[in-house]
């Protein structure tokens, strides 16, 4: 009798630390199903129209390989290939000529409140004898222009220079995936090209990266997903011709072993999982 008690009370407790395992197997798979394709490549697929696309957050982006002959077809479709005034920039106006009008904007630097203005929520600004304007959108020779006609209308022939003195927020390029130091860049009122990216996150990883895997994933405007096959002399000349935009997101993917490293990585609780079975088994 106390045999059986000594049986019994074994094989409640396998019961229960099988259940636990069990229990952990059913976590682990969830787990596992939800991140399997962590590290792995994006495929994309060809429409009937014959154009490629690739489907990312339920939005539809084509995508389009980057050639010599394309490239500045690219970047003229850029519509900040020139940059353009946004909310939260600050303008510098400095006018010459009407001393009597604007005796300190004459003579003060920096971003003086006498000189300096920050573009609103709303995209517009206020400047004397102008009023508010809407400065958002245009480019720096477009507002120049701009306020000299509003100008024109109370002084004859008013000379004015226009600048950014700081630019705002929102312009950022995104470099992920596998370079040596993935990073964010502010992107002023110099282009950068694909060059200058790749040069700030100090070049691809060489153990993990595959530098033919290059995806630059633009959303604002039309969705396109530009890809750049970094394998040969022309290549480079197409990386340093390619201009950036805001909100780009360059992404490098893993090479074909890096995927398999990390996809087996995942399969580690599984053996640990089975290792402890065994352990029950002897036990």
């Amino acid at each position: 009798h106390t045999n059986t008690i000594h049986i019994t009370a074994i094989m409640i407790t396998r019961l229960k630390k099988i259940s636990l395992l069990l229990l952990n197997l059913l976590l682990l798979t969830t787990m596992f199903s939800c991140s399997i394709t962590t590290g792995m490549k994006v495929d994309s697929v060809r429409s009937f129209d014959g154009n490629e696309y690739m489907i990312l957050n339920e939005d539809k982006y084509q995508v389009v390989d980057v050639t010599t002959n394309n490239v500045e077809d690219i970047n003229r479709s850029n519509r900040e290939y020139n940059y353009l005034i946004g909310p939260g920039d600050v303008i510098t106006v400095t006018i010459w000529g009407q001393q009597e009008v604007f005796p300190f904007i004459q003579y003060t630097q920096g971003t003086s409140p006498l000189i300096s203005r920050t573009v609103n929520a709303d995209g517009k600004m206020f400047f004397p004898f102008v009023g508010e304007v809407k400065v958002s959108g245009m480019s720096v020779a477009e507002a120049r222009v701009f306020i000299v006609q509003k100008l024109a209308e109370s002084f004859v022939e008013p000379q004015l220079d226009l600048t950014i003195s700081k630019v705002n927020n929102t312009r950022e390029i995104y470099l992920l995936g596998e370079f040596n130091r993935p990073k964010t860049l502010k992107l002023g009122t110099d282009p950068i090209t694909l060059t200058n990216a790749i040069g700030a996150a100090f070049g691809f990883n060489p153990n993990t990266s595959d530098p033919n895997d290059l995806y630059i994933i633009r959303s604002v405007g039309e969705k396109r997903i530009y890809r750049v096959m970094m394998d040969s002399p022309a290549s480079f000349l197409i990386a340093k011709e390619l201009r950036l935009a805001p909100n780009d997101v360059v992404f490098v993917g893993p090479s074909d072993i890096t995927v398999w490293n990390r996809f087996f990585r995942q399969l580690f609780p599984f053996t640990n999982l089975a290792n402890q079975l065994d352990q029950i088994s002897q036990d």
